[in-house]
């Protein structure tokens, strides 16, 4: 099986960046949480934390019901589209806002984000602030922008200013900046804001002024104002200051009076309408929260009167995390509700501003990372008094859930030729990983039971166990890493191949010679055996010793192994042997680039083979290619039977879904089986598969997600069994078609759900139930490590072609091996169906075949009309005389003895007519027929039939011809044997003119 790079990239969304979430409107207060992971619990639509909701007392148009969208045109960037709560497609995200009780939005906007930390992502460009907000206007919401007067999110202890400014006064170049820059800017864009807020987070240290020099901080957000107001005296002004006292301890609110009194002095100037209070992590309570707007009120007087307000903005709460699992989408909208009403009194308008709402990457977000909207954000709408459908439904394969797979039904077919002694089998080889990591598996009744039982209750028949030879990083301490793919080493696949043997299922070992995986697009020699590199006869030792290794292992357990693969689909080589650049002519063909490079890899292989031969002489040999193909195929072997490569049977990968001009159609199939007849070789898929979702269930991009348009194939349980079954059908119409393996049906997450990818590739580092993990970097290359730079280990990347739901639960597909065996029939044949009257008894020569090989005829005895003489139609019976590869019974197969075709002698012309003279014959005759044409090939339009009702004539007069034309005259015999008419072949034509 193949693994690309690119086809194993990891969502980029999925990266975690630092930020920091602080939002500064009038008066802000803002609440932070970590990552988490989306509540999976699902909510219902409405429940009793939505009922419980009604308008709150004394709210009004003038409350802010607001949301911090700064990250809007990285989205509009990423090309995110946004859904709502039912995953429909939302057209206008700022119209949809409106309709959920929104009525503001904000933006924190950042002097030069770019000399900032990068990881600062939650603030945006004066550029791109504009943009988002006539988005908003145009919605006919009101619009507010932060000005942080750095490059980086601003917090309580820092308020360094940018630093494009270095080397100037900081309030002259503040000052400058609001005025030519971002008045300037919304000039030029034909834009007015709502609210300007000026600062974040500030703790008398605006712009970096601090201690005795906080005056002039002061002083400067009072000239900021007046530039404001200058400019538009209807553009509210806002303070963004940090929290006063302990937010949590609600007498500390008075604290609030020392921060008044700064913007009220005289000196200072400072002209606003709002103040915001910054809070951090759940470190708040909303009597702290109602005893500072009263605070508010108190000093600042009659507040609402006097045109002032004090609101809470930049507050975020998780769904989900470790500490608080109960925690839902309706808490999160419980606290929206709760903080809003604690704004809002009979003196203050209130409100607040939910902050950080579109960092899909964080839980406390109204966004997720796919673009869905949460419902919590409908608070706002059920705070002011009316209210938004909030029915939820979110995909299962995002959050995880009940995909429906599991009750799919499915027709399943008999396949004739599809015997209970073919390989139904399967390769599970990330079985055992998945048992450490946790992962469960349930039968048709869902009942838990090991996923080998399962199978094998279900018809399986044989598994194939792939072996790499070190699939461990070795730490310096003494400790291993998993590389990941299972982990499948020769002591970890000895142990699948005892619970395989427990369950009645056959061994194939699929042995890789190498740490890691191998196939057309790289073929790594074990680290063990790097060192033998450019020493080929050392190599043919490693073959030989680690082969002869892993049988004595397996004999010792007393485990058989009914078939082994010596390397994985070798098509452009096999490790120490292989062409990279990925060419099979130049890999094995006789004109290959490197000298004696095909004989190499052939020695190699006949090394191992050796092995296999002395420790277990009945174990069939295999050697796999992929993407069949004759002409690829046949290149191969040819150098195969070049250098007298010792195998018995010829496995190939075939993958429907990758079907195209190149490969892996249903035809191609077929002749590479036939091929391997040609060869003296039986045949076996050793890879297949098709998908039952189209759908990622763990984070992990899926390497199939739309299959190639040359199969018709359904995606799901009935396409998995259509799949197979075409399959089985030209794998069981020929002799030497074993069967086939199903690779990894049973790849499932962890922990299901897109949303979980941080969870199962945590969990898959640990025990290397993924595709990979990053242990296995420096050894495997880079091209499938990383892609774009971005490291691509993670979960399976399999987990829709399971024949199991990502949950465990098996599909109906599943019961195909069990329900599909139509057994096999055998066929009598008769060389000569026809033979020819001769006056002798004659004795027609059969024979019996099963799937096209030749049964040998002491399985069975002939009767019936083995010998005849005369003209008729007959038949002959093979019985066998014991079960022969599960058939047995009678089976039969009809000839035809039919007329002695006659002789012409001559022909007589005439005027207008032939006479036509044949050679007497009466024996097995009832009559003849003799036909004329002007046509030499007797093409129907241009020919006349005569019959003779005699057997005794000779000769026949063709009239009312035409004169002097050409005619072609041939004859027959016919017999009549009951109500059945026989007839001879025609005689040989001649030809003459009339008069």
């Amino acid at each position: 099986m193949r693994k690309g790079g690119k086809e194993m990239l990891n969502r980029l969304c999925r990266k975690r960046f630092a930020v920091a979430v602080i939002l500064c409107l009038t008066m802000v207060f803002s609440v932070q949480s970590g990552a988490v992971f989306a509540d999976t619990a699902g909510d219902s639509a409405q429940n009793s934390a939505w009922n419980q909701f009604s308008k709150i007392e004394n709210i009004s148009d003038g409350t802010i019901r607001g949301v911090d969208f700064s990250m809007y045109q990285k989205n509009v960037e990423w090309k995110k589209e946004f859904k709502d709560y039912q995953q429909r497609p939302i057209e206008n995200l700022m119209e949809f806002l409106k309709q959920q009780g929104v009525n503001t939005v904000t933006v924190k906007v950042a002097v030069n984000p770019s000399a900032g930390d990068l990881g600062q992502k939650n603030l945006c460009t004066l550029e791109d602030g504009i943009k988002t907000l006539k988005a908003a206007k145009a919605a006919d919401l009101k619009t507010n922008m932060v000005l942080l007067f750095c490059d980086w999110m601003t917090d309580k202890n820092d308020q360094t200013p940018s630093k494009t400014w270095d080397g100037k006064d900081a309030d002259a170049a503040a000052k400058a900046y609001t005025k030519d820059t971002v008045l300037a800017g919304f000039t030029k864009a034909g834009f007015t804001p709502d609210m300007i807020t000026i600062g974040n987070n500030v703790n008398y240290n605006f712009l970096g002024y601090s201690g005795n020099d906080s005056d002039k901080g002061w002083k400067a957000m009072g000239d900021i104002s007046g530039i404001i107001k200058d400019s538009n005296k209807d553009i509210q002004v806002g303070i963004g200051i940090a929290a006063p006292g302990d937010a949590k301890d609600s007498s500390k609110a008075e604290d609030v009076k020392g921060v008044l009194q700064e913007l009220n002095k005289e000196r200072n100037g400072v002209q606003y309408d709002a103040v915001g209070v910054t809070l951090y992590g759940s470190y708040y309570s909303t009597e702290y929260i109602a005893a500072l707007r009263d605070a508010f009120q108190k000093y600042e007087g009659e507040a609402k009167a006097a045109g002032k307000n004090l609101y809470v903005a930049g507050i975020s709460f998780p769904t989900k995390d470790d500490k608080d699992t109960s925690a839902t989408r309706d808490r999160q909208a419980s606290q929206i509700y709760d903080v809003l009403k604690a704004t809002v009194s009979g003196s203050n308008e209130g409100g607040l501003i939910y902050d950080n709402a579109l960092l899909g990457w964080e839980s406390s977000a109204l966004v997720d990372n796919y673009g869905h909207l949460k419902k919590s954000i409908a608070a706002f709408a059920y705070g002011n008094g009316t209210k938004a459908d909030v029915t939820e439904w979110y995909n299962p394969y995002e959050y995880g859930g009940e995909p429906g797979l599991k009750a799919q039904k499915v027709k399943i077919k008999k396949i004739d030729g599809m015997t209970k002694d073919m390989i139904r089998g399967v390769d599970v080889g990330s079985y055992k990983a998945l048992q450490d990591a946790g992962v469960k598996f349930y039968n048709e009744e869902g009942k838990e039971e090991p996923l080998l039982k399962i199978l094998s209750d279900h018809g399986v028949n044989s598994v194939r166990i792939r072996v790499w030879n070190d699939p461990w990083k070795h730490n310096t301490d003494g400790t291993k890493t998993t590389y990941g793919g299972g982990g499948m080493d020769p002591d970890r696949a000895l142990e699948l191949g005892k619970e395989a043997k427990k369950y009645g299922m056959s061994v194939t070992l699929d042995l890789f010679f190498s740490d890691f995986w191998a196939d057309p697009t790289q073929q790594i020699l074990p680290k063990a055996w790097k060192k033998d590199a450019d020493d080929t006869e050392q190599l043919r030792r490693d073959y030989y010793d680690y082969t002869k290794e892993i049988f004595t292992k397996f004999k010792d357990a007393n485990v058989p192994v009914t078939m082994v693969q010596l390397g994985n689909e070798i098509t452009n080589g096999i490790p120490g042997a292989f062409d990279f650049d990925q060419s099979y002519t130049d890999a094995w063909g006789s004109k290959s680039k490197v000298k004696n490079r095909p004989r190499t890899a052939c020695m190699f292989l006949n090394s191992a083979a050796s092995a296999v031969r002395k420790v277990s002489p009945d174990t069939k040999i295999a050697l796999q290619l992929e993407t069949p193909n004759r002409n690829k195929y046949k290149t191969v072997m040819d150098a195969w039977e070049k250098y007298h490569v010792d195998y018995d049977v010829l496995g190939s990968s075939y993958y429907p879904f990758w079907a195209g001009r190149n490969g892996n159609k249903l035809s191609d199939l077929k002749d590479v089986q036939n091929l391997a007849k040609e060869y003296g070789k039986e045949f076996v898929v050793m890879e297949t598969s098709w998908l039952s979702s189209s759908e990622d269930s763990d984070g992990t991009n899926n390497q199939v997600g739309k299959p190639s348009s040359y199969v018709n194939y359904k995606v799901g349980p009935q396409g998995q069994v259509d799949s197979l079954t075409d399959m089985y059908k030209v794998l069981g119409a020929s002799y030497n078609g074993l069967g086939a393996y199903y690779w990894e049906p049973a790849w499932i997450p962890t922990v299901p759900g897109q949303h979980n990818w941080d969870k199962n590739k945590e969990i898959s580092e640990k025990y290397g139930n993924g595709w990979a993990a990053r242990a296995a970097e420096g050894y495997s290359p880079d091209f499938k490590m990383f892609y774009e730079e971005k490291p691509t280990a993670g979960a399976s990347a399999w987990d829709n072609m399971g024949l199991f739901d990502f949950n465990g639960y098996m599909l109906q597909s599943l019961n195909f091996y069990k329900e599909a065996i139509g057994g096999t029939k055998a066929v009598m044949t008769v060389k000569k169906p026809t033979l020819t009257y001769n006056g002798k008894t004659q004795k027609p020569t059969v024979s019996v075949t099963i799937r096209g090989g030749k049964v040998p005829a002491k399985y069975y005895k002939l009767s019936g009309s083995t010998a005849k003489k005369n003209v008729g139609t007959y038949t002959v019976k093979a019985t066998f005389k014991q079960e022969y590869k599960g058939v047995k019974g009678t089976v039969s197969v009809k000839y035809r003895i039919v007329p002695k075709k006659p002789a012409m002698k001559s022909l007589k012309k005439g005027r207008k007519s032939i006479k036509v003279y044949w050679k007497k014959q009466r024996a097995q005759v009832t009559g003849f027929q003799v036909q004329r044409s002007t046509s030499k090939t007797f093409k129907k339009s241009a020919t006349k039939q005569y019959t003779v009702k005699s057997a005794k004539a000779t000769t026949k007069k063709l009239t009312k011809l035409k004169a002097k034309k050409r005619y072609y005259v041939r004859v027959r015999t016919y017999k009549k044997v009951g109500k059945t008419t026989y007839y001879s072949a025609w005689s040989a034509s001649k030809n003459t003119k009339t008069k």
